[in-house]
């Protein structure tokens, strides 16, 4: 039997799970894969670095990412899977918003959240998305993100409001220019990583008022675009997966209760509740 392959990929990173009954699952990272920001040729070398990882044939490959929406992407990626693994059996190529819901959810209703590099919601009716909200990117929407956190950051910090006690703080830990910071926001292959990459600084100093309310308004506008707007909002529990979402758990839990939500299951990725989705799918009994 070949190993079924699990993968849940955000635009900063990429986790991989080998699933094989009887034998303990090979778990492993490698660079986001998307579609959008990432070259053909650099998607097909992170895909290759994992089938040199895994050593083996694959069998069945679910693949859960950022930027899938589109058919041409998922096409597109469906496509390198299959040059990449050429004997898979099944290759489905999924976004990451229905990987969060099967991993939150599993068989049951609720909304599922991801608060990451980027966010993203979904009204999950169990089996099938009902509804999406969210999922515009960093300039567009992408509301209490670890890019749009960044960039706020990074916003305060360009106009000098941000207060005298951080702002030395942030120059000493991120020694960075303005000409380099437009660079990598407005030339880099990944700009929402890049701004992404500041959310610790807002994690170290959550204590001062200033970093707790920029990530407070942050939530309160992804409640207000990405939750209340399901007309079931109050009526089921609201799930949360992503880094942004499990450190800043304490604030996001504030808000929730301010607009009369369900706090639901809160996970730091979707990973483990992807294998238990797909172990009680039958599709690989551990």
């Amino acid at each position: 039997m070949r190993p079924l392959l699990l993968i849940d990929s955000g635009a900063t990173k990429a986790d991989w799970a080998a699933l094989m009954p009887g034998r303990e699952s090979q778990r492993f990272q490698t660079i986001g894969i998307h579609p959008f920001f990432l070259s053909e040729e650099a998607i097909r070398n992170a895909l290759e670095q994992a089938r040199r990882r895994i050593g083996e044939a694959a069998g069945r490959i679910f693949f859960y990412g950022t930027g899938c929406k589109a058919e041409s992407a998922r096409r597109e990626l469906h496509e390198l899977f299959r040059a990449v693994f050429p004997e898979a059996e099944e290759i489905e190529i999924e976004t990451d918003v229905l990987g969060a819901a099967r991993a939150l959810c599993g068989f049951q209703p609720g909304i599922a959240c991801i608060l990451g590099t980027g966010s993203n919601s979904v009204w999950y009716g169990g089996r099938t998305v009902v509804q999406n909200a969210g999922g515009l990117g960093y300039i567009l929407g992408d509301e209490g993100s670890g890019a749009v956190l960044g960039r706020e950051l990074l916003i305060a910090w360009l106009n000098r409001e941000l207060p005298s006690e951080l702002l030395g703080a942030f120059e000493s830990e991120y020694p960075v220019s303005k000409d380099e910071v437009i660079l990598s926001v407005y030339r880099s292959d990944t700009p929402s990583r890049f701004l992404a990459s500041f959310v610790p600084f807002l994690s170290r100093h959550i204590g001062h008022s200033f970093a707790a309310g920029l990530v407070r308004r942050q939530f309160e506008l992804f409640v207000q675009r990405c939750v209340l707007t399901y007309s079931s909002a109050k009526e089921l529990p609201v799930h949360f997966t992503g880094s942004v979402a499990w450190h800043f758990r304490s604030i996001l839990e504030a808000v929730l209760a301010e607009a009369k939500l369900q706090p639901g299951v809160f996970l730091a990725a979707p990973m483990e509740g992807l294998i238990g989705y797909h172990t009680e799918m039958g599709e690989c009994r551990l």
